[in-house]
């Protein structure tokens, strides 16, 4: 089985075991392959404003979620599990709701064919309650009070429950990168910049998807939107999972109403469906 990732769901192993059914023949052949492809910049003006060393472009992004008091961000994880007696493609969509004064709400939802599971972690800035669902069963739900003003703590728990945010992501990225080349492009109508490298497996501690990566940012602002997973051997190159990242919104405060609503545990303890969930009302377009 290929190494685990990072943002994968909690419930995955779960999924797993209870079997995903049938998955139809057009869903695997096309689920990790792009209708997009980076073409290099021809204007050599684009090459030049790279900076010297490319893990560097995500030290920008990284103080700014840093140093964020509100986060909001969208992941869509598309992931293939290989292995002896398993071959099996899976999406995870997770939305991270972050603010003031340890306000936070994680959800994810991941489906394996005809099988799903849910996760919900919801933070009123003194008890979080987790709520994991897999199929129709019942939710399982617990909670506990936040550790006071230690924001590594409080990461460390949502890592013991397998939610992670955007930063845990890039900064895997960051420490593990070597051979790292950059490169000015189009993604699509997207200006980026991309990031090719391998990723030293010894320094992430065995969290990285693969052994290599491409991480694309956009130009206009630097923000990374696409990461792309790849095995490479001597002789073959195979995609092992994509991560987007879409919706981003760097301190745009929500209004009361809104915060009410985010960061209120449901009553019956139920993750909801985050294809029907509605993002609340952001600002126009990414804000920094």
């Amino acid at each position: 089985m290929s190494k685990k990732s990072l943002v994968l769901a909690p419930s995955l192993a779960c999924l797993i075991c209870l079997g995903a059914g049938a998955i139809p023949a057009d869903f695997r052949l096309d689920f990790l392959k792009s209708q997009v492809a980076f073409e290099p910049a021809a204007d050599p003006d684009a090459a030049r404003s790279l900076p010297p060393d490319p893990a560097s472009l995500f030290d920008g992004p990284l103080e700014a979620l840093e140093r964020a008091r509100w986060l909001r961000v969208e992941m869509t994880h598309r992931t293939q599990i290989q292995g002896k007696l398993i071959d099996k493609f899976i999406e995870s969509k997770i939305r991270v709701v972050r603010g003031p004064k340890g306000l936070f709400r994680h959800e994810s939802e991941t489906q394996l064919g005809n099988r799903f599971s849910r996760t919900l972690a919801v933070s009123d800035g003194m008890v979080v309650a987790f709520s994991k669902q897999f199929a129709d069963r019942p939710p399982d739900v617990s909670g506990q009070r936040l550790p006071k003003e230690n924001a590594s703590q409080c990461a460390d728990l949502m890592k013991q429950h397998g939610f992670d945010s955007p930063q845990a992501l890039f900064q895997m990225i960051r420490k593990g990168l070597k051979d790292g080349k950059a490169e000015a492009g189009r993604w699509g109508s997207i200006e980026v910049f991309r990031v090719a490298g391998a990723i030293d497996v010894a320094k992430v501690g065995g969290n990285a998807p693969g052994t290599h990566c491409h991480v694309y940012f956009r130009r206009d602002d630097s923000w990374p939107f696409r990461v792309e997973w790849f095995e490479k051997t001597s002789r073959t190159t195979r995609t092992l999972a994509i991560i987007e990242l879409t919706g981003l919104a760097v301190d745009v405060p929500l209004t009361e109403e809104q915060c009410k609503e985010t960061f209120t545990f449901p009553r019956d303890g139920a993750p909801t469906r985050l294809a029907a969930k509605q993002t609340p009302t952001q600002a126009q377009g990414r804000t920094q």
